[in-house]
């Protein structure tokens, strides 16, 4: 695994990962969490590990993916069962109270809010949010339609006129009806 991550990173010094215990653990707890799978020990399904062990869910996250992609000859099920517990961390378990996940995006409001306040800094607006998060950080809900100006009212000079409204969208036409015969 070590080989192969080296020539993806371009990378050859790993001691400092691997003189984190918690590397270890979660790599560990990966493997154990693959063979309770595979003895289909349901009373022991996942986070069982992780309590044992005591990891977060988010370490252990970032353990799979090294795990699935450096194993190529893992039964399929084992990498569905794999992905199935990502995706629940992912959905859940990484956002808990205590997660490093929030540390590390509190760290880095903190700072671009640091970075935005230096004296000398340049004072511009708020950044926006990137296009594909932008419906995410709208107030408004995107199936409202703000209203423009009255029919008739004039619109400020250097704004571009508001599109005409789009014809109504009509039904389409009727499917011929077969008759049994």
């Amino acid at each position: 695994m070590l080989l192969a991550e080296e020539a993806r990173l371009q990378q050859d010094n790993f001691t400092t990962l691997l003189n984190h215990d918690n590397f270890h653990a979660t790599l560990l707890a990966c493997c154990v969490e693959l063979v309770l799978f595979s003895y289909k020990m349901v009373h022991l399904a996942f986070p069982y590990v992780l309590n044992q062990f005591g990891l977060n869910a988010f370490d252990f996250c970032k353990v799979i993916e090294s795990v699935v992609r450096h194993e190529p000859e893992m039964p399929r099920v084992l990498v569905r069962h794999l992905s199935s517990v990502e995706e629940r961390i992912l959905e859940s378990l990484a956002w808990q109270e205590a997660s490093p996940l929030l540390t590390l995006l509190d760290d880095v409001a903190n700072r671009a809010h640091v970075a935005h306040t230096l004296p000398g800094a340049p004072h511009f607006a708020a950044p926006r949010p990137p296009p594909a998060l932008a419906s995410l950080a709208s107030p408004m809900p995107p199936s409202k339609v703000l209203p423009g100006p009255p029919s008739g009212a004039a619109v400020p000079s250097g704004l571009p006129s508001p599109p005409a409204p789009a014809a109504p969208a009509q039904p389409p036409p009727p499917l011929p009806t077969r008759r049994p015969g």
